[in-house]
């Protein structure tokens, strides 16, 4: 989290999603990478669920 705060403002309740393990979807017959325009959902019972939508950031 300090590299990230070194670009961006975290505030409580932020979350800070890295995906899984290295290799995971690349093992697969036909990956499952996340795309733009995906939708990933976060939530928890009775608290909410937060969705964003993937967007490639430009390099």
């Amino acid at each position: 989290m300090a590299y990230l705060s070194e670009f961006m403002t975290l505030v409580p309740g932020d979350l800070i999603l890295t995906g899984t393990l290295a290799g995971v979807a690349f093992n697969k017959a036909t990956p499952d990478y996340l795309t733009p325009g995906d939708i990933v959902e976060c939530g928890i019972d009775g608290l909410g669920v937060q969705r964003c939508r993937v967007q490639r950031i430009a390099d």
